[in-house]
């Protein structure tokens, strides 16, 4: 939605008091009667205007000073006065959420269409901050519902519904607001990571361009997550499966929003939960949110658990933020499901059937990511909480080594192969090798990971958990990995069954 109108600007209403504020303005502002009926008395003259066109009527109507609204009014304020910016009282009021003193504004004969020059008018004001009885005042007076902001193309009852105010939007659904108007589209340059490695920020090369915009009211209101609201927009015939103008579905944007109430409304109201238009899946989009009640509702609604993430979604320069990463083009929702170590996920979508061996183009399996690959990802706000780790550029968040022993678990309880090697060559075994990961060891070795299994370089399990000292121009020195040696040596030792 627009930001809402910087009206506290047009008139200076959002500071402390302005230094040269006349003293009738002061008093409208401060809601001081006494001293507005004696300046009033003194004969200060109640259409008195600052240099930004502002009047006392425009600071009373702000401040919601119902009293002295009147007494302006009475005294022949005049009611349609505005700004040099086209503000007039009844938007101020409006935009306040004081339904009284646009009652009493309109009485006074103030227009419900006037338009500020930004091309607002006080029925979307009234919309934006949810006061149903001033919408239904403004309504009354001649308001349209129907009408659109110019830069946007966005109506009322977008704004309301992007706020969630359900009242709102039934009173200009009552008087015939169109529940199908779509906002205008725009094209839009966006990234869908941050260029090879993170290093490249701002690379034309790596930019994209997409239609931003097209939104309908239910679109506004998945975003917002109000179920009220999308209630009532369904039940005027909004239809579930409204797609906005870059392809993200009503059910994708409530998923990928984290509103899980809101999806698995609308999964209830007939929404595709296969649609994938933006490049990915509600489902995708529930497990990046870890939400495993939208997954479990999607599940049972037929969502296709082997769906593939075909284009990432548009990612900010810094910081974490919950983004599906371009780099995991290809990953179904189980292995986002690992990436993550969402470990309830994991086994949730396991039991659905999720196949544990299809992983990425480049190799990477379920299980080789689980065992400690490195596959560039956005870090999710959730992590950030969870490990109390300070934001930054390219956060490292930590692995819970009991998440990790559990999803390999679950995953080679699935069928998931310990030998699949990955990119390399690297088998589940070398990556759980590198980082020391003993449980993960034993898990691999006792369902039939190669101990002696060579990589593209020739190195063993064993050989990347030992002391490496720096090699000029070629690779860093690495410590070793004590007891991860001791145990491949002991299992290497150990009998085996016949393979």
């Amino acid at each position: 939605m627009l930001p809402a109108l910087v009206l506290t600007l047009a008139v200076g209403l959002g500071a402390a008091a302005p230094p040269a504020l006349p003293p009738m303005m002061a008093a409208a502002r401060d809601g001081d009667a006494a001293a507005v009926t004696r300046l009033l008395n003194e004969g200060v003259s109640v259409r008195a205007a600052a240099p930004d066109g502002s009047t006392a009527l425009h600071w009373a109507a702000h401040a919601g000073h119902t009293a002295i609204v009147s007494r302006l009014l009475a005294a022949g304020a005049d009611a349609g006065a505005v700004t040099d910016l086209g503000v007039a009282p009844l938007h101020l009021a409006a935009a306040a959420g004081h339904a009284a003193i646009v009652q009493t504004l309109l009485n006074a004969g103030a227009s419900a269409t006037a338009l500020t020059e930004a091309g607002i008018d006080p029925l979307m004001e009234a919309a934006r901050v949810g006061d149903a009885a001033a919408v239904r005042a403004l309504l009354d007076a001649g308001a349209d519902p129907r009408r659109t902001e110019p830069v946007r193309g966005q109506t009322a009852l977008m704004w309301a519904a992007s706020g969630g105010h359900r009242a709102a939007a039934e009173a200009l659904l009552a008087r015939g607001a169109a529940v199908h108007a779509r906002s205008l589209t725009r094209p839009l340059v966006v990234m869908f990571d941050r260029g090879p490695s993170r290093s490249v920020k701002t690379s034309g090369q790596d930019a994209h361009r997409v239609t931003a915009g097209g939104l309908t009211p239910l679109l506004f209101a998945a975003l917002s997550g109000d179920v009220p609201t999308l209630e009532v927009l369904l039940a005027h015939g909004a239809p579930s499966n409204d797609v906005a103008a870059d392809g993200r579905s009503a059910l994708v944007l409530a998923a990928f929003d984290g509103h899980g109430t809101a999806a698995r409304r609308l999964i209830e109201a007939g929404a595709d939960v296969q649609a994938d238009g933006a490049g990915y899946t509600a489902l995708h989009a529930a497990v990046l949110r870890g939400d495993n009640d939208s997954v479990r509702a999607l599940l049972a609604r037929g969502a296709n658990v082997h769906a593939r993430l075909r284009q990432g979604s548009p990612v900010r320069r810094f910081g974490s933020q919950w983004a599906l990463s371009h780099t995991l083009r290809g990953a179904t929702p189980l292995m986002l499901a690992v990436a993550y170590l969402e470990v309830t996920l994991v086994r949730t979508l396991l039991a659905a059937g999720a196949d544990p061996s299809l992983g990425l183009a480049d190799g990477h399996t379920p299980l080789t990511m689980a065992a400690g690959a490195m596959v560039e990802r956005e870090a999710r706000p959730s992590d950030l909480v969870r490990w109390n780790v300070t934001d930054a550029d390219t956060p490292l968040i930590p692995r819970d080594r009991r998440d990790v022993e559990a999803v390999v678990q679950a995953l080679l309880d699935a069928g998931a192969s310990p030998r699949d090697a990955g990119p390399g060559g690297q088998t589940p075994l070398h990556l759980a090798a590198a980082d020391g990961h003993v449980g993960v060891i034993r898990a691999l070795v006792a369902q039939g990971a190669v101990i002696d299994a060579q990589d593209a370089q020739g190195q063993t399990p064993l050989s990347l958990t030992l002391p490496r000292p720096a090699q000029p121009g070629r690779a860093p020195a690495r410590a070793g990995q004590p007891e991860a040696e001791a145990v491949l040596r002991a299992l290497a030792a150990a009998p085996r069954p016949p393979a």
